[in-house]
């Protein structure tokens, strides 16, 4: 993209969910399309991902194992 004659680079992390099918009210959706998004962002952006349900359980995973201190 050029602008003010310098050239940009622009790059984006997306996250998508789909109603009803990934979610039952808006904020739910919402919800699951930006941990799909920073699931993107973990692959290394610039790119679309699509929730799906095990996003959640593999969160739940990572909460669920914290060692006694």
């Amino acid at each position: 993209m050029i602008w003010q004659h310098a050239s940009l680079t622009i790059h984006a992390s997306i996250g998508a969910s789909l109603y009803p099918e990934n979610a039952h009210n808006c904020e739910q959706l919402l919800q699951h399309a930006d941990k799909a998004m920073y699931q993107q962002k973990i692959a290394g952006g610039n790119g679309l991902s699509h929730f799906d349900q095990g996003m959640l359980e593999a969160e739940t995973l990572d909460l669920s194992y914290f060692p006694c201190l």
